[in-house]
């Protein structure tokens, strides 16, 4: 890598990089080892997702229950961070559906701090607040902005690194009014809802993300928001 920040560089003439969970497709999802074997391959970015854990603690798993990934059960929100220390992230990884080359090898769900301690400051990362309306936990992704405020009310420097990402307005203006206002938020769309495209401009959202199958309504309301900002 050429240790250049990929954001906000006129140099830049080749797309963005962006790893989807770390290298997902040859290391276990949302792991330390993942995100570092991205930034191995020459990645400009890292996508992961954010969660909580039941005693307060920002953790990286996508799914609401640990089983598909993990050799246990639950919900995240339900478990304390300790109890999700215990879990091999690993351990259903298989690159061929009959070997399990990762189990025992001591990978965890890392917390975000880990992941940000770990990571070379030029890597950027889109931080998916894994909350909307629909799943029954909105507050938890309001307790996930509030953590990531704090912490970037504590370190300034951090928001030049992030793009946050949510199925949930909500969220992201919660993370608008506060210390991480001046990150990059996306809207995360699954049905194309025409009602949110007033207040993602309001927003200053720099994209969205929808079906790839979307009306030609929807792609051109997201146009005509996207040029406004």
């Amino acid at each position: 890598m050429n240790g250049e920040p990929a954001r906000g560089s006129g140099a830049r003439r080749r797309p963005l990089v962006i790893a989807h969970r770390g290298a997902s497709g040859v290391a276990p999802e949302n792991t330390l080892l993942a995100f570092h074997l991205a930034v191995e391959m020459g990645a400009d970015m890292i996508e992961l997702d954010v969660r909580c854990s039941r005693d307060g603690h920002l953790v990286v798993c996508h799914d609401p229950d640990v089983a598909r990934t993990t050799n246990g059960h639950g919900q995240v929100h339900e478990l304390d961070l300790d109890d999700l220390r215990r879990l091999d992230a690993g351990y259903r990884y298989s690159l061929d559906g009959q070997h399990y080359l990762f189990r025992g090898l001591g990978l965890r769900i890392p917390t975000l701090d880990e992941v940000l301690a770990s990571l070379p400051p030029h890597i950027e990362l889109n931080l998916e607040v894994k909350s909307a309306p629909g799943d029954g936990r909105t507050a938890e992704g309001h307790r996930i902005a509030a953590c990531l405020a704090a912490r970037c009310r504590r370190e300034p420097a951090l928001v030049e690194r992030l793009l946050v990402s949510s199925f949930d307005m909500a969220v992201l203006r919660e993370l608008r009014a506060g210390p991480a206002a001046a990150a990059p938020v996306l809207v995360i769309s699954i049905a194309g809802d025409l009602a949110q495209i007033e207040a993602m401009r309001a927003l200053g959202v720099v994209d969205v993300f929808t079906k790839p199958v979307a009306a030609g309504e929807l792609v051109a309301a997201v146009r005509r928001a996207l040029a406004e900002r």
